[in-house]
C-alpha cells in the first residue's frame, strides 16, 4: 500500500472539487465572472488591511509561480479589481489594493467561501479541522523545502 499516494491523490481531489464547486457558482453581480484563484486571491486582499501586500507576497502564500500571478493580477487589473499602487523608495515595487468595485464584490465573494467551506467542513469538529490544517502546512512547509533544495541543486549545476 502506498499511503503518501492514498493521500495525495486525496488532496488533489479535495483541490479540484474546492474549485468547481467555487467555478460553478462564480458569477457575481454587474455579470463579473471570477475564476477560482481570482476570488481567493481577491479574498485574501480584503483581509489584508493591517499590512501592504506586493506580488512576492501571493507568490508564497498561494504557491503560485510569478509569472501565472503576473497573469492573474494583470487581467484583475485590467477589469478594475485591483490597482497597483506604486511604493516610495522602490519603483518596482507596488502594493496591491483592491477597487471599489472589488470591494462591492467582497460581501458575495465571502458569502460563496462561507458557503464552500460550511459545505467542506460539514461534521467536522473545530479539533479535527485545527489538526488538518496543522498537518496540511507541515505538508507545505515541507514542499517548499524540498523546492528550494531542488532549486539550489539546479543552480548549482550552471
Amino acid at each position: 500500500m502506498r499511503p503518501y499516494a492514498d493521500v495525495f491523490l486525496t488532496l488533489k481531489s479535495l483541490v479540484n472539487m474546492t474549485q468547481r464547486s467555487a467555478n460553478e457558482c462564480i458569477s457575481f453581480s454587474g455579470d463579473e465572472t471570477l475564476s477560482c484563484v481570482q476570488v481567493f486571491l481577491l479574498d485574501y486582499l480584503f483581509h489584508q488591511t493591517d499590512r501592504p501586500v506586493y506580488q512576492r507576497d501571493l507568490e508564497s502564500v498561494f504557491c503560485i509561480r510569478r509569472s501565472s500571478v503576473t497573469g492573474i493580477l494583470n487581467h484583475l487589473e485590467q477589469r478594475d479589481l485591483i490597482q497597483r499602487q506604486s511604493v516610495r523608495g522602490d519603483a518596482r515595487l507596488k502594493r496591491l489594493l483592491p477597487t471599489e468595485k472589488a470591494l462591492r464584490l467582497q460581501p458575495e465573494i465571502t458569502a460563496l467561501l462561507e458557503s464552500i467551506g460550511e459545505a467542506a467542513f460539514l461534521g467536522v469538529t473545530d479539533e479535527e479541522l485545527l489538526q488538518f490544517s496543522r498537518i496540511a502546512e507541515k505538508l507545505r512547509s515541507n514542499l517548499v523545502q524540498m523546492e528550494e533544495l531542488h532549486k539550489k541543486g539546479s543552480e548549482s549545476m550552471l
